[in-house]
């Protein structure tokens, strides 16, 4: 059996660094365990929020929705892209039109293969993510914003990914090609993934999605972070 967890959300609640406690049971959880990581972050992040044990003792790490794999120390990037002036004007003009109050900076993060949005901006505050958080489940700022860039930008999927963000790549560059590299490791892998945006827009649906198209194994929509993650490996 093969587990593959979502960082944010799952292994950690979203937007901070894992549990001390939750750490240590997790690493002694994992001795007799194969498990990999899949995440929209990257690299240097998944080692800042769950450490260099965790993060170096997973099969694969699949880093910016598998657009950056890393396995057996060595990491390929795929799916590359570059914004044209359009498409990166349409971001910049919803930052400076968007009537939420906020911007604590870094907006338009670029990843290997993906791009990371936010109206408030990932340098917010752990205060200032969870005001847009409240703003955006009134608003729907973020669902607009991903439905009006697909349909004007038809080369990119996008995806709504933790509390304040959307997370954009190209069409098909999502978690559902983590799936390939896990069948490299074992053609016929028995998988269960844990991940906590499995709904329409969710960053881990695609998937959720081709786990249950090929029935390589089941997928667990988390919703009550670490803490529930912890009591169903139990």
């Amino acid at each position: 059996m093969i587990y593959l967890f979502d960082i944010d959300g799952v292994l950690t609640d979203t937007g901070v660094n894992i549990n001390e406690d939750f750490k240590q049971w997790f690493i002694g959880w994992s001795h007799t365990k194969t498990y990999g990581l899949v995440t929209g972050s990257t690299y240097e992040r998944t080692i800042e929020q769950v450490g260099t044990e965790i993060t170096e003792r997973a099969i694969i790490v699949a880093n910016c929705m598998g657009n950056s794999i890393t396995q057996e120390g060595r990491t390929v990037v795929l799916n590359e892209f570059e914004f044209t002036e359009e498409e990166e004007q349409y971001l910049l003009n919803k930052i400076n039109s968007s009537p939420y109050p906020v911007r604590a900076g870094t907006h338009i993060a670029k990843r290997p293969g993906s791009v990371n949005f936010s109206i408030v901006g990932r340098d917010a505050s752990t205060r200032q993510r969870a005001e847009y958080k409240h703003y955006d489940s009134q608003t729907h700022e973020r669902l607009s914003i991903a439905q009006e860039f697909k349909e004007k930008f038809p080369r990119f999927d996008v995806f709504i990914g933790g509390d304040i963000s959307i997370d954009i790549c190209l069409r098909g560059a999502h978690k559902g090609q983590i799936l390939e590299f896990v069948c490299n490791y074992d053609p016929n892998p028995d998988i269960w993934f844990y991940g906590d945006k499995m709904g329409s827009w969710g960053i881990d649906k695609p998937l959720a999605d081709q786990i249950e198209v090929t029935n390589s194994g089941k997928s667990f929509h988390i919703s009550g972070g670490y803490e529930e993650t912890k009591n169903l490996l139990k």
